[in-house]
C-alpha cells in the first residue's frame, strides 16, 4: 500500500557533549525522539540539518516530526543524556 511506512526502527543511546550521528536504514518519514533521562537536568540537543542547528529537549520531553532525512545528530548540553528515537522509513 502506498503511504504506509515499510518499517519502524528503535535507536536507544546516551548522548555526550560531542555530537554523534544516528543513521537510519533509509530516508525517515516520521521521527520521534525523547530525552529519557530521569535524574539529570541536562538537555538533549537534536539536529535535523546535519549538525548546523539543534533543538533542545528537556528531561523526559519528546518531539516528533515528519521529515525525509537519512540521519539526525544528537548531543548533550552537559554530561550525558539517555535518549530513545523511533523512526519510520
Amino acid at each position: 500500500m502506498a503511504g504506509i511506512p515499510k518499517e519502524a526502527e528503535h535507536h536507544n543511546g546516551t548522548a555526550t557533549t560531542t555530537p554523534s550521528e544516528i543513521t537510519f536504514s533509509g530516508q525517515a518519514r516520521t521521527i520521534m525522539i525523547q530525552n529519557t533521562e530521569v535524574s539529570a537536568a541536562n538537555e538533549l540537543l537534536v539536529s535535523f540539518d546535519g549538525g548546523s542547528s539543534f533543538k533542545a529537549l528537556r528531561r523526559l520531553a519528546a518531539f516528533s516530526i515528519d521529515l525525509g532525512v537519512p540521519s539526525i545528530w544528537v548531543k548533550s548540553s552537559a554530561g550525558t543524556v539517555a535518549y530513545e528515537a523511533v523512526v519510520t522509513t
